[in-house]
């Protein structure tokens, strides 16, 4: 499967990495310990942070499958015909862009941790 996703994606898009996912049944990522809530300066994180923390880790979670693309500079066009291309012949797969330091937070101390090495910038 992974040779006919990376067929698919555009030729300046390079497949770093790809992991079979299982669904957690705490509908989150099991962690070996409990995630931060508060910056090292004892201040809450902000809302926004929250969200998507709690969003990049139910993507992650409820994915039978993760795929990991570092696109490089793709127009928003051919970024639109990566994400059709990629739904059609995966089964209705979606491409979703992240922050690459919050989803290294987000993998930390689960068994995807390994991955947080390919997600590098801001």
């Amino acid at each position: 499967m992974l040779a006919r996703l990376s067929a698919v994606i555009q030729p300046r898009a390079r497949v770093l990495g790809a992991v079979i996912a299982r669904r957690a049944l705490s509908g989150g990522l099991e962690r070996s310990r409990a995630p931060k809530t508060q910056t090292t300066y004892k201040k809450p994180f902000s809302q926004r942070k929250q969200y998507l923390f709690g969003e990049y880790d139910r993507s992650f979670a409820q994915s039978p499958g993760v795929i990991v693309v570092q696109h490089y500079n793709l127009s928003g066009s051919e970024q639109l015909e990566q994400r059709q291309s990629l739904k059609l012949s995966a089964h209705g797969a979606k491409l979703l862009v992240v922050r690459s330091k919050m989803v290294k937070a987000v993998l930390r101390d689960t068994r995807f941790g390994n991955l947080g090495d390919l997600f590098t910038g801001p």
